[in-house]
């Protein structure tokens, strides 16, 4: 949703102090990316609770991986809309990341995943099939930072180049 028509967002945005207060009481922190329409709570003392299997690990890198190739593109209320075959053909064959046929069940159950922490938000079809589309939402930024997804691609080009037998410095 964008954030213009987001209720939920309107809403701690319009009671943006009361929300602050009440989190703070608590010690979590309430953080606003007005710019990009994001709001999320965090706590330093617990740091983060959640791990993603590998396979949503991966899902998870190449959405952030697609997100960065449309940023060029988008303006500030555009979308990044993609399909499940866009998907695939970064972690299967752009960056190798799953090796053969990928389950198309677990690929769904991982969007699925993805959608409900706000990263993805499905447009139309289903997630399981190749035309399934999706929009990616700026929180893949936060999940999945420039740094990280910098060191994750130069690790996987370090490892090809291991294989190959290839110097990339030659």
């Amino acid at each position: 949703k964008s954030r213009y028509n987001n209720k939920e967002y309107l809403f701690l945005i319009h009671h943006r102090e009361w929300f602050e207060n009440y989190f703070a009481f608590i010690d979590w922190n309430l953080e606003v990316d007005e710019y990009n329409g994001i709001a999320y709570i965090h706590n330093e003392t617990f740091g983060k609770r959640f791990s993603f299997t590998k396979l949503e690990t991966i899902v998870l890198l190449g959405i952030r991986l697609l997100y960065e190739d449309a940023l060029d593109n988008l303006g500030m209320d555009n979308d990044a809309l993609y399909t499940v075959k866009d998907l695939l053909d970064v972690i299967v064959t752009d960056y190798p990341l799953i090796k053969g046929k990928p389950n198309m069940k677990e690929i769904s159950r991982s969007l699925s995943l993805l959608e409900h922490y706000q990263i993805i938000q499905p447009i139309s079809g289903k997630m399981n099939r190749l035309d399934g589309q999706f929009s990616i939402m700026p929180t893949v930024t936060y999940v999945v930072n420039r740094a990280l997804l910098d060191r994750v691609i130069n690790e996987y080009m370090e490892d090809k180049d291991e294989e190959t037998g290839e110097n990339p410095a030659d």
